[in-house]
């Protein structure tokens, strides 16, 4: 190379060369290494930090399950944390392949709370294993207490004879070989051996435990805790004193003479600490944050009434100051003759009946509650008859269509309908009246707006967050578990596509309390290490939590709180950020991120769980495709059913089985299967379907006490293995609830499937409950309670009208989607959700006499789809119309079934018209013509709008109430429209429209008996645009053989149907 060098090219090329040499080096990624993991709020998320992580995304799986990444950096990762994942290994590969992990603990996903006699009961959305009453021969000693395994999915028990019992995944260790009094328990790491603590702190070994020493002088022991390593142990003494043994260091004990005194404000106290912005209400141990300056004020307090307190240790943070109901509802309170007017977020007792009576509200404004709940502020005593009118009041004349709100001091006309629905507005919140309210005439509304009234609730269809109105601002409620504390209702949200320029506030439930500090007590009861083994947590009686080494303090009972109970029983969050306290009086109190306590009578022990209840689904993401029916040959033909159409079933349910109670024992028996049923399991299986035999009941007797139901579930899960069924379907629709409470009764019955579920599973079979469409309190179904035991919630969306009700489709479209979404945002898995359908209907019948819902029906107050389509193939002239909002069909004949299953035609059953002269100005009054004329216009309009391809009117299927109003006199209006009424006065059943609906009535040849029916498309439909929308698990079909001849090949052609999979273990 000419003119270069050769030391310039040597240095040249080692600066090339090193260059090369340090950016490879910069290149190359160190293994990757986890310091800590951090839970993000609400359980959904969870950061991983460390370093080397990289800057390209690579994998996490979490106990060998891919996780989602919602953000990568090389020193932090975040991942979706599922409401189904527990403990196990956090494993990274970065993108260049290099790996690291660490042990996941877990989040709190519950809490088991144990009685003396052996009862486990499991709070919140974890499994239970069993417990000492559902073994066959169930110990007389008394429990003692109760420890989780290591990966949380069993559970051991030990009893004061120092026997120990193993359930799920825990293995039984027997007892020990002395007469003692045991008082604690400890299993090593790998649960291969346990060690039991006697009264007088001598520690004995179970199974492969190994034993490090006993206390050299006899003490009174309470408390037991193993080291992280397994190769030590804690022993505590009453006194506070704690004792180390092996490679447990000792990091301090309990002075129990020294405890600092908890604060004790007096009740009704408005205090605020230096650390918080928020101002507290004080009562009975528990704090209550006041929202604004305008609920401090209506409850008769000022700014100076505000006492500034060193801290509100030991105390409980209760829901916020809110009433959950709007301006201008009137609470009247179950039992009680007490009544509340609710006014700017405050509700205020009336001074008497009389004084209510005379302020002259509308009964529509009446909520019934069954009690006052504490977080609901009490402002001033009305001592005077009210005029006040909250702001968005609706307000219509008798008489006149036009809707009037006030908004801000006017009175605004709302300019139509559309805008009226597009506000989020319901017809039922109009106040009907004989003249306005002395207020100004503001603009019309032409265009929707949203008006604000405190504690009205809107829900923003794009987000689905939910607000609520206080002092004029939305603000946003962030969860479920808070909208239901504070005592919100879902069916009073309005949904609304814009919140427009309302102000937004503050978010309900932003405010927290500082950890508390101490209160004296006589005795430790219980010591819980820290994951590291660096530290414990040591509970005192009095409820002062004492921490060492590396715990921290996230709280403690107050004086208050405890009353005259004990604590009893300390338990700690997985990720070590929480702990809850049991008191002797049942009572659980939180700190940190334990989730919320309850009560639990009786109680001895505590212990929490991250391990979530898992559900089994169908495998390959089929649709579960379910039917009920007898399914006996040669009986009523839902057997052929399954012998033709099995490809779209995934399973049948035969409807076999019936609790009774014997009389001479009064034990409850399922009974036995019909003769010849074991062919048809038989024949099923061959056909790839599963079986799930349904067992009815229609008293609470089956599960009302812990005997009950372990021997309900030794019956069940014995006829499940013994029949090779694939599971069992629970229909308990009890009539009869024994003294029960309604909540006692959804109690007991979770009780029993969180019993029944684990043993079905334990055996490789399923569980489907059924439920009402209408969910606890409303009945004893808890869905959310439920849900962690069961496989499959099938929701009787079926009968929203029947032969009780006006007339209508048995579930239409709306009402369908609003019952699912309900149970989706109170937490169920969508996939555990099954659809009910039923491919049937029921009929009416109008005349001028009213409606009739006891029209001469047959031996059922219902038809099938099947028998309709017979009444059709044989009357050509009978139409049937489909409503496409019900997405129902309809129609109006002379025939009805008789008791014999047979059409029969009545000679006097024609329709007839209305022979008098209606208008709103009889609104007030009771008419059966008005039913009449409002059943036959729901048939007739809808019938002309399909016929001539026009828009069904939004105000059908009008209700048959009898009374004129605004709705009827559009609905008439709109008849007069399409059949060119001459002559009409508008809105006005005259002589004119009477004589052109009669016309209609025999051109038409309509009978009084209109039927409602939910056939083979409604099923498509509410498939496609509900099951399939949401994601729920399948359909359930009651029952056959009541469907038509294409149900089965519509089903499907429509969605791919789970076949010939195990759904249930």
């Amino acid at each position: 190379m000419p003119g270069i060098s050769t030391s310039k090219l040597l240095a040249t090329l080692m600066s090339t060369l090193c260059i090369l040499f340090f950016s490879g080096l910069a290149f190359a990624q160190s293994t990757p290494i986890i310091s800590r993991y951090t839970i993000g709020t609400n359980q959904t998320t969870l950061t991983l930090v460390g370093t080397n992580f990289g800057t390209t995304a690579g994998t996490v799986s979490l106990d060998g399950s891919s996780a989602t990444i919602v953000s990568w950096a090389n020193t932090t990762i975040t991942i979706d944390l599922s409401a189904l994942a527990g403990p196990g290994t956090l494993a990274v590969v970065a993108s260049d392949g290099t790996e690291a992990s660490m042990a996941f603990t877990g989040v709190e996903r519950g809490y088991y709370t144990l009685t003396s006699n052996g009862v486990v009961t499991a709070h919140g959305a974890i499994p239970t294993y069993g417990d000492l009453q559902t073994l066959p021969n169930p110990p007389a000693s008394a429990a003692v207490e109760l420890v989780p395994t290591l990966d949380n999915k069993g559970y051991w028990i030990l009893t004061q004879s120092g026997s120990v019992y193993g359930f799920g995944d825990a293995a039984s260790f027997g007892a020990v070989n002395a007469s003692i009094t045991a008082v604690a328990m400890a299993p090593t790491p790998s649960g291969s051996g346990v060690y039991v603590l006697s009264s007088t702190g001598t520690v004995y070994t179970l199974g492969q435990a190994t034993n490090y020493g006993s206390v050299s002088s006899p003490i009174q022991a309470s408390a037991m805790a193993v080291t992280p390593s397994g190769t030590g142990y804690w022993v505590l003494a009453s006194n506070g004193t704690v004792y180390a043994f092996g490679d447990a260091q000792n990091f301090g004990s309990a002075n129990v003479s020294e405890a600092a005194t908890a604060p004790v404000y007096p009740n009704g106290s408005l205090v605020e600490v230096p650390s918080s912005p928020s101002v507290f209400l004080v009562e009975h141990g528990t704090v209550y944050s006041v929202p604004n300056i305008a609920v401090l004020k209506g409850m008769g307090y000022t700014m100076a009434d505000v006492k500034r307190v060193p801290s509100l240790a030991g105390y409980t943070l209760g829901p916020p100051l809110v009433v959950p109901y709007a301006d201008g509802t009137v609470l009247a309170v179950a039992n009680s003759t007490n009544l509340y007017w609710v006014q700017d977020g405050l509700i205020h007792p009336f001074a008497s009946p009389t004084i209510f009576k005379a302020s002259h509200i509308p009964t529509t404004q009446v909520q019934t509650v069954s009690s006052l709940r504490p977080n609901w502020p009490v402002g001033s005593t009305i001592s005077a008859p009210l005029s006040y009118v909250p702001n968005g009041s609706l307000y219509r004349v008798q008489g006149h269509s036009t809707v009037y709100v006030l908004d801000n001091g006017t009175l605004d006309a709302i300019a139509t309908g559309a805008v009226f629905r597009s506000m989020g507005l319901q017809w039922n919140a109009v106040n009907t009246v004989s003249a306005l309210p002395a207020y100004p005439l503001g603009s019309p509304i032409t265009t929707p707006t949203l008006l604000l009234a405190d504690g009205t609730l809107w829900r923003l269809s794009s987000t689905g967050q939910v607000y609520v109105d206080e002092n004029g601002q939305l603000c946003h409620i962030a969860s479920a578990r808070l909208f239901n504390a504070i005592g919100f209702q879902w069916k009073h949200i309005h949904n609304v596509s814009s919140l427009g320029k309302a102000p937004i506030g503050p978010a309900i439930g932003s405010a927290a309390i500082p950890p508390a500090v101490g209160d004296p007590t006589t005795s430790a009861i219980s010591l819980v290490p820290t994951t590291t083994g660096q530290g414990y947590w040591i509970l005192l009686q009095n409820g002062v939590v004492v921490t060492q080494g590396n715990a921290q303090s996230f709280g403690q009972l107050s004086a208050a709180q405890l009353g005259a109970g004990k604590a009893v029983s300390l338990a700690v969050t997985p990720d070590q950020a929480g702990y809850s306290v049991l008191t002797s009086t049942g009572q659980i109190y939180s700190f940190g991120d334990a989730l919320a306590g309850a009560t639990a009578p009786g109680a001895v022990s505590l212990a929490m769980s991250a391990q979530p209840a898992q559900t089994v689904t169908p495998s390959a993401g089929g649709f579960f495709s379910m039917a009920y029916g007898s399914f006996m040959p040669n009986y009523d033909g839902s057997f052929t059913t399954l012998l033709d159409n099995a490809a779209g079933l995934s399973a049948i349910v035969p409807t076999w089985y019936y609790e009774q109670q014997n009389p001479t024992t009064l034990q409850w028996s399922p009974g036995s299967p019909p003769s010849g049923f074991a062919g048809v399991v038989s024949q099923a299986h061959s056909e790839g379907v599963q079986v799930w035999p349904m067992i009815g009941a229609t008293s609470v007797g089956p599960f009302q006490n812990a005997s009950n139901i372990a021997l309900t579930v030794r019956q069940l899960v014995s006829d499940a293995v013994q029949n090779d069924y694939d599971g069992i379907t629970i229909d308990f629709e009890p009539s009869q609830f024994n003294g029960l409470s309604m909540a006692q009764a959804a109690q007991q019955f979770t009780n029993f499937l969180a019993q029944l579920g684990p043993a079905l599973h334990s055996a490789g079979k399923g569980l489907m409950v059924d439920t009402y469409a209408a969910f606890y309190p409303h009945s004893p179904y808890n869905l959310t309670a439920i849900a962690p035991y069961v496989n499959y919630i099938n929701i009787m969306t079926y009968g929203k009208s029947d032969d009780v009700t006006e007339a209508g489709p048995d579930a239409s479209l709306a009402w369908m989607s609003g019952v699912y979404q309900t149970a989706i945002s109170d937490g169920v898995n969508p996939a555990q959700i099954i659809m009910g359908f039923g491919p049937y209907g029921d009929y009416w019948s109008f005349n001028n006499s009213g409606l009739d819902q006891g029209a001469p029906l047959g031996s059922d107050s219902y038809v099938s789809d099947a028998q309709v389509q017979q009444l059709l193939k044989a009357n050509p002239s009978i139409v049937p119309v489909w409503d496409p909002a019900d997405q129902s069909e309809i129609f109006m004949t002379d025939e009805y079934v008789n008791a014999n299953g047979d059409w029969t035609v009545n000679p006097n059953g024609e329709a007839v018209a209305p022979t008098d002269v209606l208008s709103t100005a009889d609104e007030a009054t009771f008419m059966p013509q008005v039913q009449n004329l409002q059943g036959l216009l729901n048939y007739i309009l809808v019938r002309y709008a399909v016929d001539n391809q026009e828009t069904v009117p939004s105000f059908l299927n009008l209700a048959q109430d009898g009374h004129y109003g605004p709705l009827t006199a559009e609905a008439v209006t709109q008849f007069q429209q399409d059949f060119d009424v001459k002559g009409a006065t508008p809105g006005v059943y005259d002589a004119a429209t009477q004589a052109a609906l009669q016309k209609v009535i025999q051109q038409w040849g309509l009978g009084e008996y209109q039927y409602w029916l939910d056939t083979t498309q409604s099923m498509q439909t509410l498939v496609e645009q509900v099951a399939v929308a949401d994601n729920l698990g399948g359909m359930a079909v009651w029952r056959l053989p009541f469907e038509t001849s294409d149900f089965w090949q519509t089903l499907e052609s429509t969605v791919s149907i789970a076949h010939g999979q195990q759904g249930g273990n």
